[in-house]
């Protein structure tokens, strides 16, 4: 039997992950994988409307492009509370020095907003960015987008590559949790602060009477049309490795192109970004891109 005490405390190493997950990438120098042009100044805009909150997107278009460029949309980490898209300018710079349109986005927090809202944000920056005028303004290839997502971030990018009609051709993410369901919640060190966040995230007052628990869990939907996916988690971060490793291994049984790597320590979200591991990210997105 499942203690209800077992899985609150459970639940709450798997959310910690989301309040260390929001702090800017240091520059990590020239970009691998060849000469590439320097990127454009940044563009702000509003990509959706709704309830009268207006959600922004920072834009890092490469310099000179000669033909539409495939683009991601980067998500921020934060514990679905706080946290921006500020936090993901490196990686949208980064993205345009790669002859990537880069494209960070704002989502909907907690604690006015719980799931599915910023997955569905997340769904609209998608679907803007297909949209024909807006593809053509900033040199996007509408059938190449894909998405990088750190900590809660990386919990939305895994739910929506996961999804059959996503629009995603490629994605990443920097320490997902995958399952959160009670079973898989058995995972980890807890705090009392995380129960909370995971809580107010999928809307629940218990974790173990929670209905959207596995729908919200990106383990579950996997299948052959889920989008190749770069997994990342640190040995002993604060999201239990074997969350990343099942989703991994659900992928590979699925045919779907993905890649795991699991620097040894405590790096969590962008912090995992080492050289490294950023060289691979972004070989892998262009690749499936």
């Amino acid at each position: 039997m499942i203690h209800r005490s077992t899985l609150i405390a459970s639940a709450a190493a798997v959310v910690a992950l989301a309040l260390a997950g929001c702090a800017p990438t240091a520059p990590s120098g020239a970009p691998t994988g060849g000469s590439t042009p320097e990127p454009t100044a940044t563009t702000t805009v509003v990509y959706r409307t709704v309830d009268g909150t207006d959600l922004h997107a920072e834009i890092c278009e490469p310099a000179a492009a000669d033909a539409p460029a495939p683009a991601v949309i980067l998500l921020h980490g934060g514990g679905f509370s706080e946290g921006s898209r500020a936090s993901m300018l490196t990686l949208c710079e980064e993205s345009a020095a790669q002859g990537i349109v880069g494209v960070a986005i704002d989502y909907r927090l907690l604690p006015e907003n719980h799931y599915p809202a910023q997955v569905d944000d997340a769904a609209a920056a998608v679907a803007w960015l297909k949209e024909p005028d807006v593809a053509a303004q900033y040199g996007v290839d509408p059938a190449h987008i894909g998405m990088i997502g750190s900590s809660a971030g990386a919990i939305i990018t895994a739910t929506l590559a996961t999804r059959a009609d996503s629009g995603i051709t490629a994605a990443a993410a920097l320490s997902p949790v995958s399952d959160m369901t009670p079973s898989g919640l058995e995972l980890g060190t807890p705090t009392a602060e995380a129960v909370a966040t995971i809580l107010a995230y999928l809307g629940c007052k218990d974790v173990a009477a929670c209905p959207v628990g596995q729908e919200a869990s990106p383990l579950f939907a996997v299948s052959p049309a889920t989008a190749p996916l770069f997994l990342a988690a640190g040995t002993r971060e604060l999201v239990p490795v074997g969350q990343v490793d099942a989703l991994h291994q659900a992928l590979v049984d699925a045919g779907v192109p993905t890649e795991l790597v699991t620097p040894a320590g405590e790096r969590h979200g962008l912090a995992l970004l080492t050289d490294d591991v950023r060289t691979k990210m972004f070989a892998f997105l262009k690749e499936q891109l």
